[in-house]
């Protein structure tokens, strides 16, 4: 019979497992090259617009890529929408509280169905703000002195920036901010805007209060003045045709300001900044996308 051992029960010691620890992501690492942003939110444009009442702004505004969502925020009971009203694929919405604003922003946020929304304008946005602080129903023709306090003036660029932050900043689709003009640098002779018209001292600008109209041209990506100017053409002479010389023709067309004057805010970012003119001459959505690419 074979002899029958007895050993020890032998025990098994688990191997010890080691938790990787998670190596904190270098900021270098999150860097792209500049070439992936035309496949990313570069594509969007977020432009500023402003203008002389019944210049076009809204026309301009809605030749951007459809469909497009019109917030008027305008006391007319068409709300500025009147010379639209003929084109396709514009939705339009008349809003005349912050609370409805900021309401909408959150579900274009959440579901936008749109290319472009365009608020117009962010003056009246403005003066819209300024009746909720002062509980009002609408903005005095004439505000009288002291009528407002600095404090009050502070809340309405406050809130004001509040509204149009997310439309800016947060919305995938391409935004526009119509805007009145307005000399923030008025000489000091008394004669209304009007009637004196622009001087040396003058800087023409968005009808916003100063920090709000700071603010608003370093969200957007182009700020620009839409004016009517001369029209101009040049006409070529000389023995080969090497002469250039330009010939007012009598008739006014409407102008977009691009680059910076010293009497105007304006330009815009582009692909190729050297090539951008000082105006583009009957500006549409398609003109100024190619400026802006830089084609």
């Amino acid at each position: 019979m074979p002899e029958i051992v007895l050993r020890k029960p032998t025990t098994v010691v688990p191997k010890k497992t080691t938790i990787a620890k998670k190596i904190p992501t270098s900021v270098l690492e999150e860097a792209i090259d500049v070439s992936e942003l035309a496949a990313s939110a570069a594509d969007l444009v977020k432009i500023c617009i402003y203008g002389v009442n019944r210049v076009g702004k809204t026309t301009l505004a809605c030749l951007f890529p459809k469909p497009l969502l019109l917030i008027g925020c305008e006391p007319t009971p068409t709300g500025g929408a009147k010379s639209v009203t003929k084109m396709k694929g514009v939705k339009f919405l008349k809003l005349s509280s912050t609370e409805k604003m900021l309401r909408l922003a959150d579900e274009l946020r959440k579901n936008n169905p749109f290319k472009t929304v365009v608020i117009d304008s962010a003056t009246s946005l403005q003066d819209v703000v300024l009746c909720e602080i002062l509980q009002l129903s609408a903005v005095p023709t004439v505000m009288n002195w002291g009528m407002v306090d600095m404090e009050q003036y502070r809340q309405r660029s406050e809130k004001v920036r509040e509204v149009l932050r997310p439309f800016l900043t947060e919305l995938q689709c391409h935004t526009v901010v119509t805007a009145k003009e307005r000399d923030h640098n008025p000489p000091k002779d008394g004669k209304p805007i009007i009637v004196r018209g622009s001087q040396q001292e003058s800087f023409f600008s968005v009808d916003l209060g100063g920090q709000t109209a700071g603010w608003l041209q370093d969200c957007c990506d182009a700020v620009v003045q839409l004016f009517i100017g001369k029209e101009i053409i040049e006409e070529r002479f000389g023995e080969n045709n090497e002469e250039v010389r330009q010939i007012e023709t009598g008739k006014t067309i409407r102008k977009l300001r691009l680059l910076y004057h010293p009497n105007y805010a304006a330009g815009l970012r582009s692909a190729t900044p050297e090539k951008v003119p000082e105006f583009l001459e009957e500006p549409t959505y398609d003109k100024l996308r190619k400026i802006i690419d830089g084609v």
